[in-house]
């Protein structure tokens, strides 16, 4: 009885943490919120040169059906785009930060830059070996030391 007390306890918890990491389950402020927080995180953690407030940001809900990306197909992303003030700079992507959040784990997975240039794989970093980027100067696209 002890067992299946603890078992029942057990799949109670990892329900009730699936439910907090679907994004699509939390209302529109709560999940506008979230988003903005974990994408700030990880530019702040993986490229904080490119991180821009000043610019205003857009948020997508995309729906992965390309063939090309066979293991995210059917899936679905949170795409969140910051953009720059262009009376300071300007990046040939015409953002400063593109960052994709998946829906059911809420984890970071891609990054892309300014520049047109970015990261994926995000949510496995043990894979990786990260190096930040350094602030650039308004308009600078090449890494310079």
């Amino acid at each position: 009885m002890k067992k299946l007390m603890i078992i029942a306890m057990l799949l109670g918890f990892s329900a009730a943490s699936a439910q907090k990491t679907n994004l699509d389950r939390l209302s529109e402020k709560k999940r506008t919120e979230y988003l903005l927080d974990v994408s700030k995180e990880a530019i702040m953690k993986y490229a904080p040169g490119w991180y821009r407030e000043d610019g205003g940001y857009k948020i997508e809900r995309l729906e992965w059906e390309d063939p090309r990306h066979i293991e995210r197909k059917g899936k679905v992303s949170y795409i969140i785009i910051r953009y720059y003030d262009a009376n300071k700079e300007s990046f040939p992507s015409g953002f400063s930060t593109e960052v994709d959040v998946n829906e059911e784990t809420g984890k970071v997975t891609d990054m892309g830059f300014g520049d047109g240039y970015g990261w994926g794989g995000l949510d496995y970093p043990e894979l990786f070996d990260f190096v930040p980027f350094k602030k650039w100067t308004p308009g600078q696209y090449d890494i310079k030391k």
